[in-house]
């Protein structure tokens, strides 16, 4: 298993060719594994994808993408509707990779971010859930109160002699 944000040096005959940072997790599995969606979305791609070898990305709205790489089949299409757990294709070890394994990933507007949080219903709740009710507007304000109590005090300030940069 790699880590998100993992350095990687590259080597080809004894010498450093490239640097890369991983932008996502690899987790071992099984030969030819099925690869389950993590949540309901419209799959944007797949196919063959550089590096990431046979790739899968889902749409999952709001900027949010995940993608799942390396894989030996693909069984999704673009433009088809997918729900959490629906297989989108096997583990493999296509395009740039050591072994069969499955290299997920996760998006926000275009930016790659920790896969590990998007995992844990808590992180979830408190980061998007409670987020995602603010697109509806703000809390809907309690009863209201007598004018009086509306009134904010009158604050006195001192202003200042000293000239700017001076402490």
């Amino acid at each position: 298993m790699a880590s998100f944000a993992q350095d990687r040096t590259y080597y080809y005959n004894g010498r450093q060719v490239d640097r890369q940072v991983h932008w996502g997790v690899d987790l071992a599995s099984l030969a030819q594994s099925p690869v389950p969606t993590a949540n309901s979305g419209i799959v944007v791609f797949a196919g063959s994808l550089g590096i990431y070898g046979n790739a899968v990305i889902i749409d999952h709205g709001c900027g949010l993408f995940s993608m799942y790489s390396h894989l030996s089949k693909l069984e999704a299409e673009v433009k088809r509707e997918v729900k959490k757990g629906d297989s989108l294709g096997r583990t493999g070890a296509t395009g740039m990779a050591g072994g069969d394994h499955l290299h997920y990933a996760m998006m926000v507007q275009g930016v790659f971010v920790n896969p590990l949080e998007w995992w844990d219903d808590h992180w979830i709740r408190d980061n998007v859930d409670l987020k995602m009710k603010w697109l509806d507007g703000p809390p809907k304000a309690g009863p209201s109160k007598p004018a009086a109590q509306k009134t904010k005090p009158k604050v006195q300030t001192k202003t200042s002699t000293r000239k700017p940069g001076k402490p």
